[in-house]
């Protein structure tokens, strides 16, 4: 280099000079060129022996191939005897075609039932023993050539392979080298079980597991076991046993203190860290957890427990990873309440869905109850909403189960809503995830608010009461909302779902509450039945049913009926008959249905009779509250954890009857009254006799200023006071008994000389005021004046038939006739007559 050509004479006309090179290198790495210009000189003379010369130039591009050798899986883990398996890819990345190519793999001496497929170009390897060579045509920039390798794991010695490919210039140097190697580590086995667990909160759970290194030759290094719990698992303790060097007689070791792990009942990862293990080794392990009490473990929620094992065999780090999880469970039990008396009964509407229908039920949404016989909306939307009942309600207890799955949205109850159709009126109760909600609806006013969200997938037991102006919401037996507004007096109940994909309900009830609670009077006897099911396919332990009864009434006595043979009851309200306040009882448990079915629970009902008082108040509700209490474990669970769960509340009331005031009129003598007459006026309390005391009870009569008062009686023996002022009478009683009548006796005198006259009207009304009622009036009695209005007109008769020439023998007949053309009797009437000189009266007859 430079080639020289040489002439003594270049003939006339075109001289094609064509040659080749190659590189330069004819063993070990070939030598690069540098891409670029290649110039060709010619230099001559003329005849005269005058030097020329002349050049021409050309760029050239030197290619180059480069090959990329992969072997997949580079790392793999397999059995004793396992087939195991890998993919050669050799590709061309260079610019150059890759020429005189071979492909080697030797593959470790103990790998069994070595087979080396061809190559993807139909080359077939030459092979000797472990080793397989393939020759395959030139690869293309960008192109590739695979091939497929298997073999059968043995027990003992080393477990790779390597694999090489060249690419040569014709002149016998190495274009391009690359190579890869590959490694099989044994493990037999790594498992962690069970699978898939299930339980509640508190309770204990055990996971195992196992790890097999079969591999004689090996040395595990830096073997480590970490098992991760997640939040809801505490760690209560473990124990592992491992083995190394089995093949050659073996070492034992167990421990039940792991290198780290969390805090007694603590969450967090458990870690082994077990060293080198030579030989073929083995590793059992136990690790016992509880189920902690945290917000996320909700009915159907999954904890994942991850176990992870690392190791370092020949140089490379293996990583495996098993899980299992335990299914989180919950006891659900749930409290209704009512009552009935004889043509009354507290039940206005109740409905479960087990029929799986909705019947009945207005909707917006995408509402039906599912085949648990739960009421779900599955309509993704604003205000979903369903209602039923009587727009004519006024005030009731409404309660029900609810829960969702989304983790948005909200969900909640109406009241009060005034249609038959689905027009959003009302009050409803709106849970959304940061707040709870009492809102108006038509139009749309915030009553009440309360910060906090829902849980998804948490059951929640809501009650909400209406009673006059008062709305008031209750959630799991708490008192979250209360507001007062009078726009609505009555209404249905509804459900609310909002911006939710799945929101579900059950367990509708509505009992009379407040003033249309059924009327009971002092004595009464009133069954109440406390009805609690359980709807989980868990048992519930320590049951707390509290029932809050009013003042004025006392317990009786209670009987059970239960569906559960071993419920019992281990404490009761006393003393018995008597008791009053807060009534409690604690059960032991409660059992599902045995075999689980969702649509018939197991219940235990607490028929609970009450003993109104006799001294009862009149014109009041007693209203009574019951709320359940229960937990998922028998006493305290194992380890001290458990949840407390509560069965809602649910209210009703009865109702005592109030009393009015009756008056009526008389006067002496009939039939009328006159100026002068004597009124009485008698007012009776109640107007009829009750079945409850009236207390504080203030009667006041205001009577006409044409009556002069006489006197005031009362006939009670409970009143304080009596008596007038002026033309005011005031009659006080401490109390009026049940069964009995207080009666005032009022006598007052028409008088001329206040302004009586013949014809007035005297009017009259009493009022009538108690503890518990304010002014009641009573029915108005009315009196007319009247006054005599007397004339007298005489004639006479003769014997002889002429009243002239009369003699002494004549008889002579006067009569007097009075008449009374007035509007009362005249009493005391005098008649005088006088006759004249000469005239003798011989006989009076009566008048008539």
């Amino acid at each position: 280099n430079p080639a020289v050509w040489r002439w003594d004479s270049l003939p006339s006309g075109s001289t094609v000079i064509t040659f080749e090179v190659r590189n330069a290198a004819s063993a070990g790495g070939c030598a690069l060129p540098q891409s670029g210009p290649i110039t060709t000189a010619l230099a001559y003379e003329d005849s005269c022996g005058n030097p020329f010369s002349t050049s021409a130039q050309t760029n050239t591009t030197i290619g180059q191939p480069s090959l990329q050798v992969n072997k997949i899986p580079s790392t793999q883990t397999a059995g004793i005897g396992q087939v195991i398996t890998w993919t050669i890819f050799v590709t061309n990345t260079g610019s150059a075609p890759a020429e005189n190519l071979v492909v080697t793999d030797t593959a470790a001496t103990t790998f069994q039932n070595l087979q080396f497929g061809p190559g993807s170009d139909g080359s077939m390897p030459a092979v000797a023993g472990n080793q397989a060579v393939w020759r395959p045509a030139d690869l293309a920039p960008s192109a590739s050539w695979r091939a497929v390798i298997t073999a059968t794991v043995a027990s003992a010695g080393a477990n790779d392979n390597l694999v090489t490919a060249t690419a040569s210039c014709d002149s016998g140097c190495l274009a391009s080298s690359a190579s890869r190697q590959a490694w099989v580590t044994l493990m037999q086995g790594f498992d962690k079980g069970p699978a898939l667990q299930s339980g509640t909160i508190g309770d204990l759970r055990t996971f195992t597991f196992t790890v097999s290194l079969p591999d004689e030759d090996a040395l595990y290094q830096a073997v480590r076991l970490t098992d991760t719990l997640p939040a809801g698992l505490g760690y209560v303790s473990s124990l592992i046993t491992y083995t190394y060097d089995i093949d050659a007689g073996g070492t034992t070791v167990i421990s039940t203190t792991p290198s780290s792990a969390p805090a007694y009942l603590q969450t967090g990862s458990i870690i082994w860290d077990l060293g080198a293990l030579p030989g073929s080794a083995r590793v059992d392990g136990q690790v016992t957890v509880v189920l902690r009490d945290v917000t996320s473990s909700v009915q159907d929620s999954r904890l994942t427990n991850t176990l992870r094992l690392s190791y370092v065999d020949a140089g490379q780090t293996y990583i495996y990873t098993d899980t299992a999880g335990i299914d989180v469970a919950e006891p659900l039990l749930h409290l209704a309440k009512t009552y009935g008396i004889p043509g009354c009964s507290a039940t206005r509407f109740q409905y479960n869905f087990n029929n799986l229908s909705d019947a009945g039920w207005s909707e917006v949404g995408t509402w039906a109850p599912n085949s648990s016989g739960i009421y779900q909306n599955t309509y993704y939307g604003s205000y979903r909403r369903a209602f039923a009942g009587d727009p004519n309600w006024q005030d009731y207890s409404f309660s029900f189960l609810m829960r969702t799955t989304s983790s948005s949205g909200a969900m909640g109850g109406y009241v009060r809503q005034n249609r038959t159709d689905t027009t959003d009126t009302g009050y409803v109760f709106r849970w959304s995830t940061t707040q709870m909600e009492l809102r108006q609806r038509n139009p749309d006013v915030l009553l009440a608010s309360r910060a906090g969200g829902f849980t998804p997938g948490r059951w929640y037991h809501v009650e909400m009461r209406v009673q006059g102006s008062q709305i008031q919401v209750f959630v799991d037996g708490s008192l979250v909302l209360s507001a007062t507004n009078t726009t609505y007096a009555r209404g249905r109940i509804g459900l609310l779902s909002d911006y939710q994909s799945l929101t579900q309900f059950d367990d509708i009830m509505v009992t009379l509450y407040g003033g249309d609670g059924c009327v009971v009077g002092a004595g009464d006897l009133i069954t109440y039945t406390l009805a609690i099911s359980n709807q989980s396919s868990l048992p519930a332990y320590d049951l707390v049913v509290s029932d809050i009864i009013p003042a004025g009434m006392s317990l009786l006595t209670y009987t059970v009926q239960s569906e559960d043979p071993s419920a019992v009851i281990t404490a009761e309200p006393a003393p018995i008959p008597g008791a009053a306040g807060n009534l409690v009882w604690r059960i032991n448990h409660l059992t599902p249905t045995v075999p689980y079915n969702p649509l018939d629970h197991n219940g235990l009902n607490l028929l609970v009779t009450l003993r109104v008082s006799d001294d009862i108040t009149g014109n009041i509700a007693l209203s009574d509250q019951a709320s359940l209490g229960y937990d998922g474990q028998w006493n305290d669970g194992p380890v001290g954890i458990q949840r407390a769960y509560s069965g809602g509340s649910h209210s009703a009331a009865v109702r005592t009857p109030n009393g009015g005031i009756a008056k009526l009129v008389e006067f002496g003598p009939p039939p009328t009254a006159t100026l002068g007459s004597l009124i009485t006026y008698t007012l009776r309390v109640p107007d009829a006799p009750i079945s409850a005391t009236l207390y504080n009870v203030a009667v006041t009569d205001v009577l006409d200023s044409r009556l002069q008062i006489i006197a005031v009686d009362a006939s009670e023996d409970t009143y304080w006071s009596w008596g007038w002022e002026g033309q005011v009478v005031t009659t006080t009683f401490a109390s009026v008994r049940a069964e009995h009548q207080a009666v005032i006796t009022i006598t007052a005198r028409v008088h001329t000389d206040l302004g009586a006259r013949g014809g007035d009207l005297i009017g009259n009304v009493a009022q009538m005021a108690h503890s518990t009622a304010s002014i009641t009036t009573s029915n108005a009695v009315t009196t007319t004046v009247g006054e005599p209005l007397l004339s007298i007109r005489k004639g006479v008769q003769s014997s002889t038939g002429s009243l002239s020439g009369l003699d002494g023998s004549a008889v002579l007949t006067y009569t007097i006739t009075l008449t009374n053309t007035g509007s009362s009797p005249a009493y005391d009437v005098l008649v005088t007559d006088s006759v004249p000189a000469g005239i003798s009266v011989t006989q009076v007859y009566a008048g008539g």
